[in-house]
């Protein structure tokens, strides 16, 4: 299975993902924020990340600046509250690859890593 960072600053969030990506049996790694998320990305050589948007210390479209700019190549699906359509049109153009609204539904965040895990 894959290794998945899920990056955000809500606990709760992190183990409800938590939850359901370890019950299809992924190996699952955790940041609290996007600045960690950065450190973790490069340390830890996961698969795809899921990223939450709205964080204090790092925005979600900040890490993903930043990735671009370290050409750290890594699928990324955006997991947020924010349902604006300008957010998703960003995300997009920054090369975001899935956008899905919180709290994830079960079967579209596991199709999504399932998808990215399996064809690279």
């Amino acid at each position: 299975m894959a290794r998945i960072l899920i990056v955000d600053d809500s606990l709760l969030m992190r183990l409800k993902v938590r939850s359901i990506l370890e019950a299809r049996g992924h190996d699952v790694i955790e940041a609290s924020g996007g600045r960690e998320g950065l450190l973790k990305m490069k340390k830890e050589n996961p698969e795809c990340i899921v990223l939450d948007l709205l964080m204090p210390d790092l925005n979600g479209t900040d890490v993903v600046r930043h990735m671009n700019k370290m050409q750290i190549d890594i699928p990324v699906i955006i997991c947020t509250a924010d349902i604006q359509e300008t957010t998703r049109e960003e995300c997009i153009d920054l090369g975001v690859r899935v956008f899905l609204n919180k709290p994830p539904n079960r079967l579209d965040l596991l199709d999504a890593v399932d998808t990215f895990s399996l064809n690279p």
